[in-house]
């Protein structure tokens, strides 16, 4: 799907609906699970500065794996944003660094929605996704983790090196 960035916005249009998930090629690169749909919301308007702006708001479920433990985790998506349109790259590096600044995004006369809906998505997801209470670790992680045995090469190592550190001189 396709719009006209500015004249969207000018006109106030919007259009509204839902998009499988395995439709986004990038976003899929950071999913365990393709499963399910984001509903979208995409309405041209003006910003409180009188910009042109697209505010886009997104709804769904996307499900990643924790980096602590591996196993599957859900990150609910209850997003609202404002996109500030612009006509150059200039004008989109313009913006600032400013974190509380709407962001910027190139406007054209054939502007992917679906774009639009992977980048915020893709913005979303943690770089080092974890769950937010301590993880369980699964009984699998617990019988490869090494033992406090002093026999093994690990338990030799521990061995050499504390008595190494106490024939050290003070």
């Amino acid at each position: 799907m396709q719009i006209d960035g500015f004249r969207f916005a000018e006109h106030g249009e919007k259009q509204q609906g839902v998009l499988p998930l395995v439709s986004f090629t990038r976003l899929r690169d950071v999913l365990r699970d393709t499963e399910g749909d984001v509903q979208y919301c995409l309405t041209g308007t003006r910003e409180s500065q009188g910009r042109l702006a697209l505010r886009l708001q997104l709804d769904t479920a996307l499900q990643l794996t924790c980096q602590r433990c591996l196993e599957p985790m859900r990150l609910p998506v209850h997003t609202d944003v404002m996109l500030i349109l612009a006509r150059t790259e200039a004008e989109v590096e313009a913006g600032g660094d400013d974190p509380e600044s709407p962001d910027r995004v190139l406007a054209s006369s054939a502007m992917s929605v679906d774009g639009l809906i992977e980048d915020e998505l893709l913005l979303l997801v943690p770089f080092a996704p974890r769950h937010a209470a301590q993880c369980v670790l699964p009984d699998r992680v617990h019988h490869a983790m090494p033992s406090e045995d002093t026999t093994g090469s690990l338990g030799k190592l521990r061995h050499l090196l504390t008595s190494t550190d106490s024939r050290k001189p003070n």
